[in-house]
């Protein structure tokens, strides 16, 4: 069993970030070719998105925990030692620390392995990830607000005579829309714009409220990444020294590094 889990989290931590991409650009294409423009306030979203979503990426990869051995033999905090040998990435991490698999190497502060993302997730880049989520809910939201209107002109040309309230609701839902298709063969592309309208609207759901989740633990101290202790986060610990100016632009590992606990965060974004 345990086996079967390794394998298919392996096989989600190499699919995940690929399909994330490819139905972004599908989102945004579409999304585009259906307003037949280019939308500004579309493009500020999907630049937002992937900046936060490369800053995450970044910060993940520059992160530097390690340390020299004579330190960390010699290191202990009230009889406790500091550090600890890990065998995986064959170094020397300062406690807490947490191996990850897929990134393979340690983490200090680690909160998750995002698989959608394809990287972990820590302390340092937990506002970045939080913006990411939140710009992937509007851009789904904004192409909902895009297709929805051109599928509700498609039905209401198609089948006057059945249209009524349920009806109308039915024909936005994949399942019903699939047999649909199968049974009367509708147009192929109809099929492909319900199957995006839903899967938008999950993902909006879905990544809006993780969002909110994860601003809402680093502020009550719920964060993963401080097992043993709770631990509240403001604003600038959170999204940087420009606080909520990073909503409009990512300023915080692109213009400005940030640098928290010294060496033991991180060096050099």
């Amino acid at each position: 069993m345990r086996l079967k889990l390794k394998k298919f989290s392996y096989l989600a931590y190499l699919t995940c970030p690929l399909i994330t991409i490819v139905f972004s650009l599908i989102l945004g294409f579409v999304t585009m070719y259906l307003e037949s423009t280019i939308p500004p306030l579309f493009i500020f979203i999907s630049i937002q998105f992937y900046l936060n979503w490369y800053l995450v990426h970044r910060i993940c990869r520059k992160v530097i925990i390690t340390h020299p051995v004579n330190d960390c033999r010699d290191g202990t905090d009230n009889g406790s030692r500091l550090y600890w040998y890990c065998g995986r990435c064959k170094h020397y991490t300062r406690r807490p620390a947490h191996h990850c698999p897929f990134c393979k190497k340690c983490f200090y502060f680690r909160d998750h392995h995002c698989y959608f993302l394809g990287c972990c997730v820590l302390r340092q880049n937990m506002g970045n990830f939080i913006l990411a989520c939140w710009y992937a809910a509007c851009g789904c939201i904004y192409s909902v607000f895009v297709v929805g209107p051109y599928l509700y002109e498609y039905f209401m040309q198609s089948d006057v005579s059945k249209l009524n309230v349920y009806y109308f609701a039915l024909n936005f839902f994949f399942p019903i829309t699939l047999v649909k298709f199968l049974l009367v063969n509708n147009e192929n592309v109809h099929v492909f714009l319900v199957t995006l309208f839903n899967v938008s609207i999950s993902i909006a759901i879905f990544t809006m409220i993780y969002g909110f989740w994860k601003f809402y633990c680093c502020f009550t101290g719920k964060q993963r990444y401080y097992p043993n202790r709770e631990k509240s986060q403001d604003i600038y610990e959170l999204f940087g020294s420009y606080g909520f100016l990073n909503l409009i632009f990512p300023l915080n590992g692109l213009v400005y590094s940030r640098n928290i606990d010294e060496k033991y965060e991180l060096k050099y974004v």
